[in-house]
């Protein structure tokens, strides 16, 4: 420091020791106050950064756990799928065929009653593999009932 610097703030101490500590005071706890809002408000960014990074990580792991089970699901569709399909299309066929045969059995008229019959006895026997195809179509499309997931680290 100068020595005119100094010198004057010596004859300051001097004339006005009150007045100068009252001012050192002052800024001894403007320094203090202004130092801890800076830490505290440099912290508090930084937690703020953090928190939101862990809900970004958090929400795209729950976006591909949802992702996953959906790829599951359509992978559990695509197995079953031509296996219905084949079993409809079997019970498809002995209905056409049960259905010709009841017809033809319509237009012998005569001793045609007991064919008939049998024909009617043979298309119920088809309606009921479709009713069973269908409920099978629907078994296979309703997805196995998954177990619950556990929660995500963030919601507790």
């Amino acid at each position: 420091m100068p020595t005119r610097i100094r010198e004057a703030i010596d004859r300051l101490y001097r004339t006005h020791p009150r007045a100068v500590a009252l001012v050192e005071g002052w800024l001894l706890l403007a320094l203090i106050v202004g130092g801890s809002v800076a830490i505290g408000r440099q912290s508090g960014l930084s937690s703020a950064d953090v928190q939101v990074a862990a809900l970004s990580a958090a929400h795209q792991a729950e976006q591909q756990r949802l992702m996953d089970i959906n790829r599951q699901l359509m992978l559990i569709i695509q197995d079953r799928l031509p296996q219905i399909a084949d079993t409809a299309q079997g019970a498809a066929e002995t209905a056409q065929v049960a259905a010709e045969k009841a017809a033809t059995a319509a237009s012998r008229a005569g001793a045609a009653g007991s064919t008939a019959n049998t024909a009617a006895t043979t298309a119920k026997k088809a309606a009921q593999q479709a009713g069973q195809a269908a409920r099978a179509v629907d078994r296979a499309v309703t997805p196995a009932p998954a177990a619950p997931a556990s929660a995500p680290e963030w919601l507790n």
